[in-house]
């Protein structure tokens, strides 16, 4: 390297899972060896978030939840992720992008998401969510909790994808074992999270940067992110399997914005022309769509590819039909009545310096901050 090079470092990308389904698929990210990512474990229960691989952690609300969980209590679990911020803003404002995974419908995951999907907001960071749904046989108020925290969400992410746990029925039969399913939906976060890492790899020709990735998941109307495979190298068989997930609708791209397909392996001028064919026959004219072949060769004569989509929306979100504090949360549990009272929700003083502001939504009293300087470093 010459004194007029420099060296700049790579794209970070971090993943934040919340309570104890974001920790699971912090755990199971672990297991498969998923490279390129930073991953955060964030939990108010300090023996999960202790047994979680995860490069940093997070305990959440120390203060109030003691380290016992949330106990399902969405207001507790939003105290302390408050209590948090500062933690979670030192861990947030380094990425470049973000993803949140939860499971929707209890305590932690549900308001540890929000409050993080919230802060990249303020800081201007694209975030993409992937949480779960509960199952039809479980209680309606977490439900609607869920289906009112993922509108929420919704409204800070620049892509939130919905999986309904419900959906496990039509891909498993009736002897999967409970959590070899529930893994089954991080395949789709795994999914977007390889995408995204071979998408920044430079050794690419006809290559994309971060800057057009941010770019096209900053166009708005959702971001979709996927892999497909072919071992007889039928490069539009990738492409199909790309945009079929068996938990997921299928992907229209009708509306989309921006289209990055990136081809692994050894594609020829024409089978490159033929996949950007079919994508413009499925998109719309005004679709934005750039081509990308990696210099390196898949196994044999397979094929991969990669497909990052933007401007084709977010799961549907129905609104709840009654006001989630009217059934799912109004009383705490028993369990944590000495952990938390009623003044923990009133609007506190917060003091805050240039170094990390205290964000806005926090500043107005959503619930708890305590009223501390914020430390320099």
């Amino acid at each position: 390297m010459t004194s007029n090079q420099k060296s700049f470092p790579k794209p970070t990308i971090k993943i934040l899972g919340f309570g104890g389904a974001g920790c699971n698929t912090i755990n199971r990210l672990h297991a498969l060896h998923v490279n390129g990512i930073i991953s955060v474990a964030a939990n108010t229960d300090f023996h999960t978030l202790n047994a979680t691989n995860a490069d940093e952690k997070i305990h959440l609300g120390f203060e109030i939840a003691k380290g016992l969980g949330a106990g399902g209590n969405f207001h507790l679990g939003k105290s302390a992720a408050e209590l948090s911020y500062k933690e979670l803003i030192h861990t947030i404002k380094d990425a470049d992008i973000i993803l949140i995974t939860a499971g929707l419908g209890g305590g932690t995951g549900s308001a540890g998401a929000e409050i993080a999907a919230r802060i990249a907001h303020s800081l201007d960071i694209p975030a993409l969510a992937f949480v779960t749904l509960p199952f039809e046989f479980e209680s309606q108020s977490r439900k609607h909790l869920a289906f009112e925290s993922a509108a929420i969400i919704q409204q800070f992410t620049n892509t939130l994808i919905t999986i309904p746990n419900e959906r496990l029925f039509s891909v498993f039969d009736t002897s999967t074992p409970l959590m070899a399913a529930l893994g089954y939906t991080d395949d789709i976060l795994i999914n977007a999270v390889n995408g995204l890492v071979r998408l920044m790899d430079p050794s690419t020709a006809m290559g994309v940067d971060l800057s057009h990735i941010i770019r096209f998941i900053n166009n708005g109307n959702g971001t979709f992110i996927s892999n497909g495979f072919s071992k007889e190298g039928n490069i539009i068989t990738v492409v199909k399997n790309a945009l079929n997930h068996p938990l997921l609708k299928s992907i229209s791209l009708d509306q989309a914005s921006g289209i990055i397909l990136k081809i692994f392996g050894d594609p020829t001028i024409i089978e490159i022309q033929k996949a950007v064919a079919y994508l413009q026959e499925k998109a719309n004219p005004q679709t934005e769509i750039i081509p990308v072949v990696s210099n390196g060769h898949a196994d044999d004569q397979s094929v991969m590819a990669t497909l990052l989509i933007s401007g084709i929306g977010a799961t549907p979100i129905e609104r709840p039909q009654m006001p989630i504090h009217q059934e799912s949360h109004c009383d705490l549990p028993v369990q944590n009545k000495d952990r938390i009272d009623e003044k923990s929700y009133e609007p506190a003083q917060v003091k805050y310096d240039d170094e990390i502001e205290v964000p806005a939504f926090i500043r107005k009293g959503y619930q708890l901050i305590q009223n501390t300087p914020i430390d320099h470093e």
